[in-house]
């Protein structure tokens, strides 16, 4: 655009490309067990695996710096990785003598991946406000969250005059891990402050029909991930001094709230608190969702003959209502971004939680 906002014609290298980029390749491993018990009423599946990725496929963001053109980096052939871990499935399923019909279904995978080979020594994610928020490095997984660790929030004058030499340092304000044990707080203490691969990942469906009454209710969720909360930074600090803020503030330390869990109010950002990747983002992201729930009545052949039908069944179906998780922000199933920043919530819009009602008809 020109000065004065209208468009000039013209032509932009949007991306990088690689003509040497080629698939990612995969050798699986898998050993399986499938068993059933009590008349095949349950049934139990189990299946360990190990599968071996080569040729990587993500941007390489070391080959296009911030001064060079203005285009996205190549997509490249990084490196390799490894992933191993178990599938677990049970499935159980029965008639009462009342006439109750039911079946439980639940499924449990767990599953650790570890980068093995990269053609640098580490990728960092995306650049936002306050920098990378990842990092991906052999012996890791893919995109473990890297920046200073808090060690909890100075509670006294001789507290910061003990510590490491800190920018910023005071009482009511952060205190950092000196990670190195140099005497010195800065770049060169950042390290792994979270993974945003859970340990478990988890279902249960369920189903019931009694009479002319039938439910289903599907669960599902995750255990042990953590969550980058990069929106925290708009809302529960001063970055925006005159933006809106959550009510998690009124928890700032101050000398008869020492146990808080901000740092004492400011006007202003000091000590490098919320201008650098550091593990105050980095939240508990494990929940509990009621995915779906359906509730339906089969009305009597005498009132559907009534309408001129066959059968009538009434229904009301919802989705997302209920999600039971200690995340602070507004939605702990993070949409996944790039490869090389999973689990960073970004300008992700919380997940709807929809209810309707209605009537099949057959005739």
């Amino acid at each position: 655009y020109g000065g004065s906002g209208g468009a000039s014609a013209g032509a932009v290298i949007a991306s990088k490309g690689n003509p040497l980029l080629t698939w990612e390749t995969m050798t699986s491993k898998n050993f399986a067990i499938d068993a059933g018990f009590m008349d095949n009423k349950l049934t139990v599946t189990l299946d360990v695996f190990e599968n071996v990725t080569d040729g990587l496929v993500a941007q390489d963001t070391q080959k296009i710096s911030t001064t060079a053109i203005d285009a996205s980096a190549p997509f490249t052939n990084l490196g390799s990785m490894k992933s191993s871990g178990f599938d677990f499935s049970l499935n159980y399923g029965d008639s009462t003598s009342n006439g109750l019909t039911y079946s439980i279904n639940a499924n449990l995978t767990k599953a650790k991946n570890e980068v093995t080979e990269l053609i640098s020594d580490f990728y960092s994610g995306g650049s936002q406000r306050i920098g990378s928020m990842t990092r991906t490095s052999v012996g890791e997984p893919v995109s473990y969250f890297y920046g200073r660790n808090v060690l909890g929030i100075f509670q006294t004058e001789a507290e910061v005059a003990a510590h490491a030499t800190q920018d910023g340092a005071g009482v009511g304000r952060f205190k950092y891990e000196d990670v190195n044990g140099d005497g010195v707080i800065n770049d060169n203490d950042r390290t792994k402050i979270g993974d945003p691969h859970p340990d478990f990942t988890f279902g249960v469906n369920m189903n019931f029909q009694y009479k002319s009454w039938d439910m289903s209710l599907f669960f599902n969720g995750s255990i042990g991930n953590d969550i980058f909360d990069y929106t925290a930074l708009y809302y529960e600090t001063p970055y925006f001094f005159n933006g809106n803020r959550s009510t998690r503030v009124l928890d700032s330390w101050s000398p008869s709230n020492t146990d808080a869990i901000l740092p004492a109010l400011s006007e202003s950002i000091t000590n490098n608190e919320f201008t650098l990747a550091n593990s105050f983002f980095v939240r508990d992201g494990s929940y509990v969702r009621l995915r779906t729930l359906q509730i339906g009545y089969t009305l009597p052949d005498t009132i559907a003959s009534k309408i001129g039908a066959s059968s009538a069944r009434i229904y009301y179906n919802g989705s997302n209502l209920l999600t039971l998780t200690d995340f602070p922000g507004l939605d702990p199933e993070v949409p996944r971004g790039g490869a090389l920043d999973i689990g960073v919530y970004s300008q992700q819009y919380p997940t709807n939680a929809l209810s309707s009602i209605g009537i099949n008809i057959n005739f």
